[in-house]
């Protein structure tokens, strides 16, 4: 079995990831699970709608697919007390939190995303969170808030999407007991050098498919992942995901 837990579905100006596309890529290439989230979930104050269309088409998929649920910084209280009832309404199907720094214009360690670390701890489901060298998605910044937040799991998207060695990030998966990564745009070498630190149970296969309205599970990226003959490879291709994101 092939897990996946880092995909999108979103119709917008720049893209046209439709579920058809994801679903398509998945039977393609052998994926038989996958999280998604909804890139339409962006814009400030329209998370809630957009998010509330992500579960209704992942309940018709829900075989294939699990979501998770997308942040907006700086909400109000009402659509604070939305958001949490979308996940207990829908505690099948969501298996955690998106958050995107880069897209909030917000570090990591804001406080307007201490509402989300804090459910997301009430409720035992992890964050998955984009990390760049950008200002606001550092890996530094991710610590910070895995520190003020010791109950809540970190899953980093990319370990850095801009570090070809993943190196900060891999010393804050081994460092860090709540912080955990994903392989979305990192290298298998990165991959070898977290079993050889001893934490490759705490990696994740993720690729960000369909980004860009392209098929990415044979990027150049990936393709030595479904090959690769280790015996940790297990896991990261299905069981920590399983144990992550507590997928049945």
């Amino acid at each position: 079995m092939i897990i996946d837990v880092h995909t999108h579905y979103g119709i917008t100006e720049k893209f046209n990831m439709t579920i058809q596309l994801q679903l398509q890529c998945m039977d393609k290439h052998g994926i038989d699970y996958a999280l998604i989230s909804n890139i339409e979930c962006c814009k400030n104050h329209e998370n809630i709608e957009a998010n509330k269309k992500m579960i209704e088409i992942v309940r018709k998929n829900s075989k294939r697919l699990g979501c998770l649920l997308w942040v907006a910084e700086n909400i109000t209280s009402e659509e604070k007390n939305q958001f949490k009832k979308l996940y207990i309404d829908n505690k099948d199907i969501v298996k955690g939190i998106k958050i995107h720094p880069d897209i909030s214009k917000k570090r990591a360690d804001d406080e307007c995303f201490d509402f989300y670390y804090e459910m997301a701890a009430q409720y035992s489901i992890p964050v998955q969170i984009h990390t760049n060298t950008s200002g606001f998605s550092d890996i530094k910044y991710v610590v910070n808030a895995a520190k003020k937040h010791p109950k809540t799991v970190f899953v980093m998207a990319h370990m850095d999407i801009s570090s070809d060695d993943c190196e900060e990030a891999l010393q804050a998966v081994r460092d860090n007991e709540n912080i955990y990564g994903d392989t979305s745009w990192v290298k298998l070498d990165a991959v070898k050098k977290a079993a050889q630190m001893g934490i490759a149970h705490k990696m994740m296969f993720g690729t960000d498919n369909p980004i860009d309205n392209k098929d990415r599970y044979m990027d150049v990226y990936y393709v030595d992942y479904y090959t690769l003959e280790e015996p940790y490879m297990h896991g990261i291709m299905c069981d920590n995901a399983k144990k992550i994101f507590n997928i049945l």
